[in-house]
């Protein structure tokens, strides 16, 4: 009798493993389509390279644009019109319209903090003098001159109330902070003692 209930135990526990087991298989199989559609729509789609191989490059309505410096390099697009930012650059000068550089063959919107530095090192913030002045500084408008920020290249160096540490705008001025340059370098009913305000 007890053997009866073993036999029966591990007939069950084996359905359950196998049901199992099924199931997951066929979550793997209803999940692997979607693979499958991403591999074969990694060209031809707006802002993807052109199918090549194929007689449509692109999907209706769209372009095939080749980079005039670089026939291997195409994508799908709505018009194919150079010199525009997020199309490819001109062959010939200017290479990009307005506020774009040609960053790896890309017209790209050039000035703004954290994007490439404009013709001759411009950036757009660079005249402000508060916390969004950015000047170029390897290539990029980068912000510069407040807390924690490096030091800015310009005549600008930091702003006023803080202080260039090696390479870096330090706070000073405050209480138990380094004492600032120039005139007013404490803040008041301070002094400076031994490089620090108190």
């Amino acid at each position: 009798m007890l053997y009866k209930y073993k036999y029966y135990l591990i007939l069950i526990f084996l359905s359950v493993l196998i049901t199992g087991c099924g199931q997951q298989n066929k979550e793997i199989y209803r999940d692997s389509w979607k693979e499958d559609v991403l591999v074969a729509q990694d060209c031809g789609l707006s802002g993807l390279a052109c199918c090549l191989d194929k007689e449509k490059k692109c999907e209706t309505g769209m372009e095939c644009c080749f980079d005039p410096s670089d026939q291997t390099k195409s994508y799908c697009g709505e018009s194919c019109d150079t010199g525009k930012i997020d199309k490819f650059c001109r062959k010939d000068e200017p290479r990009c319209d307005g506020t774009a550089v040609c960053v790896n063959n890309y017209c790209t919107a050039c000035g703004v903090t954290g994007s490439p530095c404009c013709e001759d090192n411009k950036c757009i913030d660079a005249s402000k003098t508060d916390a969004q002045h950015s000047e170029c500084l390897n290539n990029l408008c980068a912000l510069c001159g407040e807390r924690d920020e490096v030091v800015c290249s310009g005549a600008y160096r930091c702003k006023r109330g803080y202080l260039d540490n090696g390479g870096l705008c330090l706070k000073c001025g405050g209480t138990n902070q380094p004492c600032c340059t120039g005139e007013n370098v404490c803040e008041k009913n301070m002094k400076c003692q031994l490089g620090f305000c108190s």
